[in-house]
């Protein structure tokens, strides 16, 4: 288990990239370009959208932590993280 602190600063979350499930909250991201995708996305992180994730329609692990960040800042990971810590899943936000 990571820190209690849900939040996890850049460094920490690239010292952490292959021991955690990223989530990349993006909507929208299919419609942008495969290199603009590329030059803004965490190593090894797969996109899902907000609603997959609202109606557990996403096949997420449950034997690593996971790590939700969005386009705009913590809005929608830090709501996403909440829901998937409801859900029984040790989650943080970026």
């Amino acid at each position: 288990m990571l820190s209690t602190n849900a939040y996890l600063s850049a460094y920490e979350v690239l010292a952490l990239c292959q021991n955690l499930y990223i989530i990349d909250l993006r909507d929208g991201v299919a419609s942008l370009g495969e290199s603009d995708v590329l030059s803004r996305q965490l190593p090894n992180a797969t996109v899902i959208s907000g609603q997959q994730l609202q109606d557990g329609t996403a096949d997420l692990p449950t034997d690593k932590p996971i790590l939700v960040y969005c386009q705009f800042g913590m809005v929608r990971s830090v709501f996403a993280a909440a829901q998937l810590k409801k859900q029984g899943y040790e989650a943080y936000f970026l």
